[in-house]
């Protein structure tokens, strides 16, 4: 082999290094970029779903303070009579705009829900309802029967605790449709 074919294949080994070595640092330079990317990407998405669930909070407390006050609603809730406290419960879900709305007596048994046509007498209200029998508001997401809700709940007093009021949205794929089109990430629960 002449010296020309010689050098000629140093210099292409050379070439063939240089270019592997090149191609492997910018691989890693794109990798990292790549993962610095997704993660800014993931944390609006963790930032916008807390601000939402906030935003939602707040709305929640704010309407069940007021339809706990409501005398009209309170005497209903009184009564005990399951038809008449699901009936209110369904026209105060439509004006909340929520998914859900339950009520419990003061023992903490299930009045209302408005994700049924008929409440079973007997049945408990969820622990998370029951808490606001003690005389203080609650919040956070909570399963019901398989399916994620944000719910607030809020005793409801005359003066004493005669029962609590609880209302929520469903954290669907809508709420994730809702995420992902204000974050472009894909979302699912």
């Amino acid at each position: 082999m002449s010296f020309r074919h010689k050098l000629l294949a140093s210099f292409l080994g050379l070439l063939a290094a240089v270019l592997g070595l090149s191609l492997v640092t910018v691989q890693r330079l794109e990798t990292r970029r790549a993962e610095r990317e997704l993660d800014a990407g993931l944390e609006l998405t963790k930032t916008l779903f807390e601000d939402i669930l906030s935003q939602h909070d707040r709305e929640l407390a704010s309407s069940l303070k007021l339809l706990s006050g409501d005398f009209a609603f309170k005497q209903a809730a009184a009564t005990g009579d399951s038809a008449t406290v699901t009936s209110a419960a369904l026209n105060h879900r439509a004006r909340m705009g929520s998914d859900v709305l339950l009520v419990a007596d003061e023992d903490g048994g299930l009045l209302a829900d408005t994700r049924r046509d008929k409440t079973e007498k007997g049945r408990k209200a969820p622990a998370f309802v029951r808490q606001a029998l003690e005389g203080a508001g609650a919040s956070g997401i909570i399963i019901l029967d398989g399916a994620a809700f944000q719910l607030a709940a809020v005793p409801i007093k005359a003066p004493d605790v005669i029962g609590a009021v609880a209302a929520g949205f469903r954290i669907d794929d809508r709420f994730a449709a809702s995420l992902k089109k204000l974050t472009s990430t894909e979302v699912s629960f």
